[in-house]
């Protein structure tokens, strides 16, 4: 809402209340006699900023699956998207009526199909209509819908004093329901659906904090989910808060006869650790890692064999949590001993299933028998893992390449070390290639061109072909600024350490930083 709409409504608003020309029960009276008047105005108010109609209709209307077309708008979604990827038209804002008319005719039968929500309401219109005429209920400069602050903070306060506080709790439940489906059928990049998450999350946390606790779940997956989104932002500060929040709320929802409550607790324990270390806080993280591990040996315990992969998925974590504080062997006995045994066993078993997993544990493991001096070890489990990351990248599967890549990736580094710099070069070169088929159908794989590149410019360097590492470090800084530019908090460390990678290159004779 434009700040000018909401000055000019609470103006007017304060205006009106402190001279006694306005009290809330004639305009209320006014809308006790047509259905669904008070539960629109009260279900609107709840909303932090002002909504489109689809909102209103979560509040007065009733869930109907078939009234819904996400999956249609999702295919129009993707054909568009595919129809401009042939025609080399760049990302961001299209105005159709600048394309040519071939592109226009192609894509006209999706453009123009919106998302519809998946509820019906048999009297929004009258209620809407009530509701303006009683000038509780208001619109913006963009036709968009709300209840001033004031109003909304009272129409609440008269709900829990009559003792309707279920009828507040329904109201965000609803709100929150909208901002889930706005979420999908809208929010387009990080950004967008950290905005829309946001709302989602206070809704439940309103609903919660009003004594509803069958919401306690709802809201733990929303802290966590919006935690993860805006990590991915590079927002970590404001990730943190939510990452406890779902810990704590989990911790109380966990009960040894549901298993199901103690996975989301090691999950959200997890993720919280990893949160912990980027921060710096690694006592914190570590304390978080050895938790997520115990809630996982407590429920193998119990189901002997029924979370395996999951335990060894945090004992990784645990692992590299132990190698960030300097306790190399420690993490290399915890992976050694016990995570990589379980997942050669698993793999043995169901090789489609967990070699792709093994793979993964074998990609993370050799760097740590390098740093332990165990180089000739580092660099066979290296190259198994390499040997299983072809083995089902053959799927093509966007995952299994992007494992694949990385695996090479990390190998280029292990030969590198080894001064084995053709090898390593071969190698890099690879990833590079991997990734770069990738980023072309999957965008969120462009940072991992980025560092791929970044590597293997130090490689290039190291081998004294300057130029070629001036090249591969040119494209991964050009990278970093496209990210950065749509995700600052993201990628601008990122990119200034690819841009003085990229300087020392140019400057050093041999490559090498100096």
């Amino acid at each position: 809402m434009h700040e000018k709409d909401y000055l000019d409504a609470a103006l007017a608003e304060g205006a009106a209340l402190a001279a006694g020309d306005v009290s809330l029960d004639g305009p209320l009276a006014s809308l006790a006699s047509v259905p669904g008047a008070e539960t629109l105005l009260l279900g609107t108010s709840v909303y932090r900023e002002p909504v489109e109609k689809a909102a209103l209709l979560y509040q007065v209307g009733r869930p109907a699956p078939e009234a819904g077309n996400l999956d249609e708008w999702r295919t129009a979604e993707q054909r568009i998207h595919e129809i401009l990827s042939r025609a080399d038209v760049p990302p961001g804002e299209v105005d159709i009526e600048e394309l040519p008319e071939p592109l226009r005719t192609a894509l006209a039968p999706y453009w123009d199909i919106e998302p519809i929500p998946p509820v019906r309401a048999d009297d929004l219109e009258s209620a809407l209509d009530a509701c303006l005429a009683s000038g509780l209920l208001v619109t913006d400069s963009a036709g968009l819908f709300f209840v001033p602050r004031w109003t909304a903070a009272e129409l609440a306060r008269r709900a829990v004093r009559d003792d309707r506080r279920d009828d507040v709790i329904a109201a965000h439940g609803r709100a929150a329901d909208y901002w889930r489906w706005h979420l999908q059928a809208w929010a387009r990049g990080s950004a967008a659906q950290a905005a829309d998450l946001s709302e989602v999350h206070h809704h439940y946390s309103q609903a919660y904090g009003l004594g509803d606790l069958a919401s306690a779940e709802d809201l733990a997956l929303s802290s966590f989910v919006l935690a993860t989104i805006l990590d991915r932002l590079g927002r970590h500060a404001e990730s943190l808060p939510h990452y406890q929040r779902a810990v704590s709320l989990r911790r109380d929802l966990a009960d040894e006869t549901v298993p199901e409550t103690l996975v989301r607790l090691a999950e959200s324990l997890n993720e919280l650790g990893t949160q912990l270390s980027r921060m710096g806080r690694a006592e914190e993280s570590l304390d978080a890692a050895y938790e997520a591990a115990a809630v996982f040996r407590q429920l193998n315990a119990a189901e002997p064999g029924a979370f395996e992969s999951e335990l060894t998925a945090v004992l990784g974590n645990l692992a590299n949590r132990l190698a960030g504080m300097g306790r190399t062997e420690d993490a290399l006995q915890l992976l050694l001993s016990e995570s990589i045994p379980v997942l050669r066993r698993l793999a043995a078993a169901d090789p489609e299933t967990h070699e792709p997993d093994l793979a993964h544990a074998l990609t993370n493991l050799s760097p740590l028998l390098d740093q332990a001096n165990r180089q000739e070890e580092a660099l066979s489990v290296g190259a198994e893992a390499i040997e299983l990351g072809r083995r089902h990248a053959a799927t093509g599967e966007p995952d299994r390449v992007g494992a694949l890549a990385a695996a090479l990736d990390n190998f280029g580094g292990l030969l590198a070390a080894a001064d084995r710099y053709e090898e390593a070069i071969d190698a890099g070169a690879e990833s590079v290639s991997l990734f770069r088929r990738l980023a072309a159908i999957v965008p969120a794989a462009q940072s991992d061109l980025a560092l791929a590149l970044r590597n293997l410019g130090a490689t290039l360097a190291e081998a004294d072909r300057r130029d070629e590492a001036v090249r591969a470090l040119t494209e991964a800084v050009a990278l970093y600024r496209r990210l950065a530019a749509a995700n600052p908090g993201g990628y601008r460390d990122s990119l200034a350490a690819a841009t003085r990678q990229l300087e020392e290159s140019r400057d050093s004779p041999a490559g090498r930083e100096p």
